[in-house]
């Protein structure tokens, strides 16, 4: 009796087999793993029941455990359709005189446990990758800054209906869009905080198509339906590209043999129950293989895939917070065979969208003979802001370090107007060189430039006493907005 209720209640699967491996004696739950009744497996053999997946030597390890060897293993099976990972352990069973009758096994599901781990490596992936985008994310940005930089200052010197003004543009939104990419990255990664303001959707929806057709094949179309009449929505514009580039890379990936992708936007009624006036609708549709409904129901699951090893898992998920983030809602209609549809509802804001950012260098008024000192420890930056500085009328005084920038500015306080300093140097960093100006004159004006503004904590006292924040890459029309109006404001 005892051992009845050991065995018929135990949640892991118990067997007994005999020396020719048929099964004697099966418990419930070993019946409920594999799918079977308790009395299927007896008089059976592995190859009876599970001929499918049976191995090319089925027997090898239980003639081992008949041996007098204690085996535990770890096998794969697909039960009703689904693949079931099993971890299994075989005892030899003695009679009274020792010798061995035949094994007894016991089986776990660790389906549940794989798929967690997989999570959790998952996971610490992306907890790498966040580390990693931190710690380039000031390298990168110098790099572009560079290039940015050389590039407007080209500009400035060409027409702009010449060929060579075209090419530089080219480049210039390039470099854009490449800092736009890791900016997205480390908001993903590093949960940066969204920043946003009125944006015309409509705009963020034709800047998409135009990064999406490099990436599509020739053989997919994109359509723009856009309402004309749109309200603007508080929003993030980078993180709504994003948002977009991740359903259209899967709308991509479900038309292998070609297809059509349709991003639409209109005006909506607002939820029934819901203090917001209105809402917009950002819609995108694609006439790809579609998703079955138990698919559909696990799509914003973090790490849920159905691309195998090339999936991460993150891509809707990360759509779904975004939207969240931005107060909004997204559902998504399908059925096999007949695409895919994702509606996008977002609160409608107040006032219109944000200026479209212009290209190229605009005037901006020239300086007369002030002396700026930059402290920036790389080589290539300060060469490129000493070249933007004195072509605009500023003399410039320059420091590769922290150190060497308190010695010049102790040296030459009187004449120097403004500091541009770098937050992220070696030796006393950007930090330690802000206190160290403030110790020598509390009204020194100093704009600090990272490539990282989450270095930036506003509520450091000592990085509380810059003037400006400017962050890389900046445009050449930036930094001298910023010269300009503080060397104006003498309080």
């Amino acid at each position: 009796r005892k051992f009845r209720t050991i065995f018929e209640s135990a949640r892991d699967g118990i067997y007994l087999k005999d020396k020719h491996l048929r099964y004697t004696l099966v418990n419930p739950a070993m019946g409920r793993l594999f799918g079977l009744a308790p009395e299927a497996f007896i008089g059976k053999t592995d190859p009876d029941l599970f001929e499918k997946d049976a191995p090319e030597n089925p027997d090898a390890e239980d003639e081992l455990v008949l041996r007098g060897e204690v085996v535990e293993t770890e096998e794969n099976r697909e039960i009703g359709g689904e693949q079931k990972t099993f971890q299994s352990i075989k005892v030899p069973m003695k009679g009274y005189n020792e010798e061995i009758t035949g094994l007894c096994g016991f089986v776990r599901d660790q389906t549940e446990k794989k798929r967690l781990e997989a999570q959790l490596l998952q996971s610490q992936k992306m907890e790498a990758i966040g580390t990693l985008a931190g710690g380039i994310s000031h390298d990168f940005s110098n790099i572009m800054q560079a290039v940015l930089g050389y590039c407007q200052v080209l500009m400035q010197d060409k027409p702009e209906d010449s060929t060579d003004y075209k090419d530089l543009e080219h480049i210039e939104q390039s470099v854009k869009q490449a800092v736009a990419f890791t900016r997205q990255l480390m908001t993903f990664t590093r949960k940066v905080e969204i920043e946003l303001q009125p944006v015309d959707l409509n705009q963020v929806v034709r800047q998409v198509k135009l990064l999406l057709k490099r990436t599509f094949p020739k053989k997919i179309d994109i359509d723009l339906r856009l309402s004309e009449s749109l309200f603007t929505v508080n929003a993030d514009p980078g993180q709504l590209q994003q948002v977009l580039l991740n359903i259209g890379i899967n709308a991509r990936d479900a038309m292998p043999g070609g297809g059509r992708l349709v991003i639409e936007t209109a005006n909506a009624d607002p939820e029934e129950g819901s203090s917001q006036d209105c809402r917009v609708l950002l819609a995108v549709e694609d006439t790809g293989s579609g998703m079955s409904e138990e698919v559909r129901k696990q799509i914003f699951e973090p790490f849920y895939t159905t691309k195998g090893a090339e999936g991460t898992g993150l891509g809707l998920a990360m759509v779904s917070n975004i939207i969240e983030n931005h107060g909004g809602r997204i559902s998504c209609q399908s059925q096999p065979g007949q695409g895919t549809r994702f509606n996008i509802y977002l609160p409608a804001a107040r006032g219109p969208a944000a200026p479209k950012s212009e290209t190229g260098p605009a005037s901006v008024e020239k300086g007369l003979g002030e002396t700026i000192l930059v402290i920036d420890d790389e080589v290539y930056l300060r060469d490129f802001i000493e070249t933007m500085l004195n072509r605009n009328g500023y003399r410039v005084i320059m420091a590769a370090s922290g150190e060497e920038g308190i010695e010049l500015y102790q040296k030459h306080r009187d004449s120097i107007s403004a500091v541009i300093l770098d937050l992220n140097m070696p030796g006393m960093g950007g930090r330690q060189c802000l206190a160290g100006l403030m110790d020598l004159n509390p009204q020194a004006r100093v704009i600090v430039s990272t490539g990282d503004r989450s270095q930036f904590d506003p509520s450091d006292p000592v990085l509380q006493k810059a003037c400006q924040i400017v962050q890389k890459p900046f445009e050449i029309r930036e930094m001298l907005g910023k010269i300009k109006e503080l060397l104006a404001d003498r309080s």
